[in-house]
């Protein structure tokens, strides 16, 4: 896991330092940031947040439907457990069958989900 926090919260939060204590929540990180966080090694690919699809899962999926955001959470790295976790998806736009279908099949087990004004995921 790459150390470098500077680098991996300037892709997250766009400021090296972001204000929050040591766990940050993030919202609307797109497949280019999330891109980022892979190549440089920020994130595991197989990291998932308790029963949620996995890190590669998500980013399957935002390939698959442009537009679609992830959110999380960035642990310090001041603590044994320093990484980069999604916790679930958000798509506002016009959605298709084949996404619907995609996305009822990803995270139809999500704590909270919701397919009605948007799409919307997020795993405790």
């Amino acid at each position: 896991m790459n150390k470098d926090y500077k680098t991996r919260n300037k892709i997250i939060f766009g400021v090296e330092e972001p204000e929050g204590g040591d766990c940050i929540h993030f919202e609307d990180l797109n497949l280019d940031q999330l891109d980022q966080l892979i190549d440089q090694d920020f994130i595991d690919m197989e990291e998932c947040q308790n029963l949620s699809p996995t890190t590669e899962d998500f980013f399957e999926f935002m390939k698959k439907y442009p537009g679609t955001t992830a959110h999380g959470y960035a642990i310090s790295h001041t603590r044994d457990d320093y990484c980069v976790t999604l916790e679930g998806l958000s798509y506002s736009g016009k959605v298709t069958t084949e996404m619907l279908k995609d996305f009822v099949h990803l995270c139809r087990l999500a704590d909270e989900f919701d397919i009605n004004d948007k799409l919307y995921s997020w795993w405790d």
